[in-house]
């Protein structure tokens, strides 16, 4: 199947997020920019732009573009942020970042998908992205703080270890929160000197929740 990504590309951008309130102009110009199609495996290329999360290696999804924008217009990075990524994936959604933030940390506990994610790297003259392998809960304590921690997938609770790398007084954590079976909810959690403030933005957003994420089910009662 021969497609014309550029073309695609731009369309995404014009129908799928100006029309959904992404306005970020920076964020835009990204998503125009980085084909999406590298970061997919050749038979699921064809679905790069199409507004869905599409397969990549183990039961992990690249998240549908107006998602990610979401996520991302959310986070409100500077060009100095410091920005951790949890569940990176093979590496598109690190690479939007990176062009909006002063220094990424991706992290992922797939050694698959991490290993796409710095051969895809190759493709960019990009260097303030650090890929890591780590488990998810866990985040990257040796370069904490970080001005901003976006979770890449859904997930029933926050872990606090994650909360303690914010950096005080400006941190933020961005990520589907899903209060209910079925429902998601976009949420900013912001770091205070006396406790975190939680406020749910926009509508609601399914995303593929991350195993890492999941409540137990022994401890539901």
């Amino acid at each position: 199947m021969d497609i014309e990504y550029t073309t695609t590309r731009q369309n995404m951008v014009q129908n799928q997020l100006r029309p959904n309130k992404i306005f970020d102009e920076r964020l835009l110009k990204r998503m125009a920019e980085v084909p999406r199609e590298l970061f997919l495996s050749k038979e699921n290329q064809w679905q790069a732009y199409i507004d869905r999360h599409v397969p990549l290696a183990q039961g992990r999804f690249l998240i549908q573009p107006l998602a990610l924008a979401q996520l991302v217009q959310s986070a409100k990075i500077s060009e100095i942020d410091r920005v951790l990524l949890i569940g990176s994936g093979s590496g598109y959604s690190a690479f939007i970042i990176a062009a909006l933030a002063g220094q990424v940390y991706a992290v992922d506990d797939s050694g698959i998908l991490l290993n796409q994610a710095k051969e895809n790297a190759t493709h960019f003259q990009q260097n303030n992205i650090t890929f890591v392998n780590t488990n998810l809960l866990m985040g990257f304590s040796q370069a904490a703080p970080y001005d901003c921690i976006i979770i890449e997938g859904g997930v029933e609770f926050i872990p606090e270890e994650l909360l303690n790398q914010l950096a005080l007084d400006r941190g933020r954590l961005i990520c589907v929160e899903y209060i209910k079976p079925q429902l998601g909810r976009l949420a900013i959690l912001t770091k205070h000197r006396h406790g975190i403030s939680k406020q749910y933005s926009g509508s609601d957003i399914a995303l593929p929740l991350l195993q890492s994420f999941k409540n137990d089910p022994a401890f539901i009662f």
